[in-house]
């Protein structure tokens, strides 16, 4: 049999007021000032990029020739040899120093895999102007030339 005072006897209950924290009031941010906001945060963003890694040229570097706009896999100067076309007549004249004296060779300006262009130069010329010297190095179209220590003939 259960005691009769367990359901006359009401719980204790605390009636002091509960202590609650107070709240912040709610704020709502309008679509300009979140504009602002964000503008505000990309440019910090991109200020921070430029001062610490931004590289200035974002094009690889060829390991060869170290020209920008290609790499090791499609460089001109290390590339197959082409032999340029037959049909189109040679210049009689060195067109670095003028020199009509010596048979002139085709040189590749632009590298050994690439017939978009060429000199017709003395052997002195090809050496010492296009070569600077020695035929293993890259091939270039010399401006002044360096036998005669004139402007070349083709650049006037």
């Amino acid at each position: 049999m259960e005691p009769h005072w367990i359901y006359t006897q009401q719980p204790h209950r605390d009636m002091r007021p509960v202590s609650q924290i107070p709240q912040p009031p709610s704020q709502t941010v309008s679509f300009g000032e979140f504009l602002v906001g964000a503008t505000i945060v990309g440019a910090l963003i991109w200020g921070v990029g430029e001062l610490f890694g931004a590289d200035e040229s974002s094009q690889r570097t060829c390991g060869i020739c170290g020209r920008e706009g290609h790499d090791r896999r499609t460089c001109p100067y290390d590339g197959e040899r082409l032999g340029f076309s037959s049909t189109i007549p040679k210049s009689r004249r060195c067109e670095c120093c003028g020199s009509s004296r010596y048979g002139t060779e085709r040189h590749h300006t632009r590298g050994r895999s690439s017939v978009a262009d060429f000199l017709d130069v003395c052997f002195d010329c090809h050496l010492t102007c296009c070569h600077g010297g020695h035929f293993q190095n890259l091939g270039t179209k010399p401006r002044k030339c360096h036998v005669t220590g004139n402007r070349s003939l083709w650049s006037n």
